[in-house]
């Protein structure tokens, strides 16, 4: 009885498989019969209008986001000539007075450096000035045989940067370490505007010259 069972199973399943076939694909996508469309929810798909088989095909180029742009409106867009904005050197070099020193200590102090400089150099003189001293500051802190790599123009740059954003007692002693508050008190017509209007055209210039080879300039700030 059990082999009889089995071989009736077996010649079941037989049949099934033989009248099995393959779909074509067009039907996975026919409209979806009258019995269908009643069972499914809200019956949004009895809505003609809601059926992607009846809508023109003017209907999904205008609705749809790969329409591509048309090249006559890029021609119109304005870009900036980098080449003609480099060649251009428009900042005159303004050689500011600085006051006689009346002591011996003011002698030794930075601005005595200021004397017959132009405000760009004055501004390479206090980061100069800063950079000598971070490395010192830095030269303490590690050993004899250890290398010290740093760009002291980005991190005085990147610390002009934070300054914008400061104000009170903690922008003070920012430009302090910087220099910068020694620069704007030289001379009357300095403010702290006037120090990121030299790094701007400290950057310009850099960019502007030929030196063989091609500078790159980023800026990332990071606040943790």
């Amino acid at each position: 009885m059990k082999i009889f069972w089995h071989s009736a199973v077996f010649f079941s399943l037989t049949i099934s498989l033989v009248w099995c076939d393959i779909k074509d694909l067009h039907g996975h996508f026919d409209l979806l019969s009258e019995e269908a469309l009643s069972f499914h929810p809200h019956g949004l798909l009895s809505n003609k209008s809601l059926q992607g088989t009846n809508l023109s095909p003017e209907y999904h180029q205008e609705n749809t986001v790969t329409n591509d742009l048309s090249m006559e409106e890029e021609e119109n867009y304005e870009y900036l000539d980098f080449d003609k904005l480099l060649r251009e050197d428009d900042y005159i070099d303004i050689i500011d007075s600085i006051p006689e020193a009346t002591s011996y200590a003011d002698q030794g102090n930075v601005l005595a450096l200021f004397r017959g400089k132009t405000r760009i150099q004055r501004l390479n003189i206090l980061n100069a000035y800063f950079g000598f001293n971070l490395y010192r500051s830095l030269r303490d802190h590690v050993n004899s045989s250890d290398n010290i790599f740093l760009a002291p123009v980005g991190i005085s740059t990147a610390m002009a940067m934070v300054s914008l954003g400061l104000g009170g007692r903690t922008q003070k002693e920012v430009l302090d370490v910087l220099g910068f508050e020694d620069f704007v008190n030289a001379s009357s017509t300095y403010d702290y505007m006037t120090v990121h209007n030299l790094f701007h055209k400290l950057t310009h210039r850099l960019f502007r010259r030929n030196f063989g080879y091609t500078l790159r300039s980023v800026n990332d700030l990071y606040v943790q």
